[in-house]
């Protein structure tokens, strides 16, 4: 599970790390660019939460459902 826990984390550091972008963008001026880091962050946030429902199923008993 470690390895698990190490990929939800990546994906959050890198969707934390496009809305970072996004904002510094959108100060700019740059709208296109903040509008594509924003929706890529959104992806990686959703990618975050579903391997985090994931990890909470594989580690609960099939019997304990």
């Amino acid at each position: 599970m470690d390895n698990m826990d190490n990929e939800v984390k990546k994906w959050r550091e890198q969707a934390e790390e496009d809305i970072d972008s996004a904002k510094f963008n959108l100060e700019g001026g740059k709208y296109k660019v903040a509008s594509f880091l924003a929706q890529q962050a959104v992806e990686k946030f959703i990618q975050d939460i579903l391997m985090s429902f994931q990890l909470k199923i594989l580690e609960k008993n099939p019997l304990d459902w």
